[in-house]
């Protein structure tokens, strides 16, 4: 059991199993994350919006890696000296919508479960989907990534009173906090 392909077979077992039993905990949710993120770390593939919450969901503070660096400096260098708050939070909404929307994480989970031909039901049926965010979102809330950019220095995510889950920015500059909702299909989140 020594070389890539045997742990690799162990882990996509483990996988098939916990995918059977659903995801519909947090520790499940934690649990396919690791698994996912160890079968990615092993390979050359280049890193994705997948591999960002696979690191997230076990750091209590993430600090820059090159992925995170990438996708949070193309947030950032939208964000202009001098912009009000609401500029600021339309610019870094549109600067990668599909990000706010969990679209990117949802196509990509779905490429790595069908890629090993493992079932893709919690990516294909709305119901295991909004499961699966709802607990990934709760783990997420944990934790916060601290960028290494110009004008981002922290995210992370925040829950209202009223249920809605926003990404929370906090911007050079402002003291007050920036907040871009999630805009997830079959959520309260939905604009």
């Amino acid at each position: 059991m020594n070389n890539k392909s045997d742990r690799e077979s162990i882990i996509e077992t483990k996988l098939t199993k916990l995918l059977e039993s659903g995801i519909d905990t947090e520790e499940k949710t934690l649990y396919l994350l690791a698994e996912i993120r160890k079968v990615r770390n092993k390979q050359s593939e280049d890193k994705t919006i997948l591999d960002l919450y696979a690191d997230w969901v076990l750091h209590i503070e993430l600090n820059s890696s090159n992925f995170h660096h990438k996708l949070l400096h193309k947030i950032d260098a939208s964000i202009e000296e001098g912009m009000c708050l609401e500029d600021i939070k339309n610019t870094i909404y549109n600067a990668d919508s599909d990000f706010f929307k969990l679209k990117d994480l949802k196509n990509e989970l779905e490429k790595f479960l069908k890629n090993r031909l493992l079932s893709y039901d919690l990516t294909n049926n709305n119901k295991n989907w909004r499961l699966f965010v709802k607990n990934l979102l709760e783990i997420l809330k944990e934790g916060s990534l601290k960028p290494k950019t110009e004008n981002i220095r922290e995210m992370s995510i925040e829950e209202d009173d009223a249920g809605n889950t926003s990404y929370k920015f906090h911007i050079k500059g402002h003291s007050t906090k920036v907040l871009v909702k999630l805009k997830w299909r079959g959520t309260t989140n939905q604009s």
